[in-house]
Order: C-alpha cells, then structure tokens, then sequence
C-alpha cells in the first residue's frame, strides 16, 4: 500500500569530472535542489529562462532562484536547498529534502562555471515509484545551454576561476 506521509531523501550531488578547472575538470556553482509540483519549471529546458536562472546560468548565482523558492513554499515548493559552496571536480554535496507522494518531483540546478550560461540540471524527477513507495537511484544530470548569452567561448566571458570574466 502507498505511504502516507512525507518522507525525508537524501540527495547527493557528485561531480563527476576529473582534472584541473580549466582543463578536464568543471567546477559547480552553489547548486539548488527543490521538490516541487510538476507544473512548476525550475529549470528552462526548451523556454525562456526566467530571471533567477538567467542570473544562476551567468553568475553562478542561486540567491534569486532560492528566494522565489521560498516565496513558492507551501504553495507549489515543497522544500528546497540552496548550497553556498561551490562543488570541485571530484567533489560532491549532500542534502536532506522533504518530499510527498502527492506528485511533488524533484528538480536541482548548478552552474558549470566554465560556460558563459551551461547549466547542470535534473528536471522534475519523481522520487516514488507507481505504488508510492520511494525510490533509491542513480540518475545522469544533464548539461543545457541557458540561451541567455552568446557562445563566444572567450576566457573573458566565462566567470569564475580559472578564467575569472565576468
């Protein structure tokens, strides 16, 4: 039988990259992990980004997209986590988020510092299965293009270390 009651996941995020930044390896920006109902689009796949994630795709930034999380919460967010810390190749970071089996989903956002507007991102992931019982995966994030800015692919248009534009 389905489960009544929220239940609290662990999300780790594990940056799989290897090498120095600059080379092989690409460092994450503060990542941001929310649940969230399914008409809810953190992430801009195939739209427009809105403001918060054109301001994280650029800079690295997740203070927008937290605040407008928080202003959600309760309503249409069911929890979310915003890291202040970026995350290295080789490194990763672990969270704790409330999730229900009343159709929230999952989605998380990051920065690839060494883009002009790359985004890591998983979109809208269920974290029950059919009979509401939850799930313990391993899932690709995927790599997206903001489309906020133009791909001049110059080092001073990438923020951040190695290259430090703006």
């Amino acid at each position: 039988p389905p489960i009544a009651a929220d239940q609290l996941f662990e999300i780790t995020l594990e940056n799989l990259t290897e090498g120095n930044p600059g080379e092989a390896g690409q460092v994450f920006s503060p990542p941001i992990f929310i649940t969230h109902i399914p008409s809810v689009r953190p992430i801009p796949i195939g739209g427009t980004a809105s403001e918060p994630a054109r301001i994280l795709a650029e800079d690295g930034n997740n203070g927008p997209k937290a605040e407008l999380a928080e202003s959600l919460k309760g309503d249409s967010i069911k929890d979310y986590v915003a890291l202040s810390d970026p995350i290295p190749p080789g490194g990763s970071a672990a969270v704790e988020l409330e999730d229900g089996v009343d159709g929230w989903v999952l989605s998380l956002l990051t920065m690839l510092v060494e883009t002009n507007d790359g985004l890591a991102a998983v979109d809208s992931l269920s974290l029950f299965d059919d009979a509401g019982q939850p799930l313990s995966m391993t899932v690709d994030v995927m790599a997206y293009d903001a489309g906020t800015e133009e791909n001049t692919e110059l080092a001073a248009d990438i923020p951040g270390p190695p290259f430090g534009g703006s």
